[in-house]
């Protein structure tokens, strides 16, 4: 079970996102902005986004973010309920993820159904794989995303206009990298 702050008993742990971040995201994260910094001389602002499922409205699990990313400059925002589209992460990163998981778990098992830890063994197998370039793109397109839903007065009428949401970030995002 994921929970905000607390970690359970020795004999029903569960998993603190409080420990998780303070542990493991957090200091990624300043070790990824330092690279950054090291590498462009820039510093570097993270912006977080969170839905709103329980174990992240946990209050002793914000305050310790919100304290954390203050000390540093960084934002925490929420995204709006059910608007998949403004989540990068719902909008990009997981489709990417589920087509990955599903030809992995279709040539390894013949499309068979498959046990919960075989599942989540592929899950972290397509997470580690998964190329920067997908994340970044997702990232920068979001900016995208939002600025057609505020040109649509808050609509989604631009998504079936295109049939498609394509804002040119691959060809954007390659020609970056190339440079």
């Amino acid at each position: 079970e994921i929970t905000g702050s607390r970690e359970g008993t020795a004999k029903k742990p569960k998993f603190s996102l409080l420990k998780y971040f303070m542990e493991i995201e957090i200091p990624n994260m300043d070790k990824l902005a330092a690279e950054i910094f090291a590498e462009t001389g820039k510093r570097v602002i993270m912006r977080y986004q969170m839905d709103g499922a329980g174990p992240h409205t946990d209050t002793t699990l914000l305050d310790a973010i919100n304290s954390e990313f203050d000390k540093r400059g960084w934002i925490l925002q929420f995204q709006p309920s059910h608007s998949p589209l403004t989540n990068v992460k719902d909008y990009c990163i997981f489709p990417a993820m589920s087509k990955a998981v599903t030809a992995k778990q279709g040539l390894k098992n013949g499309s068979l159904v498959i046990d919960n830890e075989e599942l989540w063994s592929y899950v972290q197998e397509v997470y580690n794989e998964l190329p920067l370039m997908t994340i970044a793109r997702s990232y920068t397109s979001h900016h995208q995303v939002t600025n057609a839903i505020a040109d649509d007065q808050g609509g989604d009428a631009f998504v079936r206009e295109r049939k498609a949401l394509h804002f040119k970030m691959r060809i954007n995002s390659v020609m970056y990298h190339l440079r």
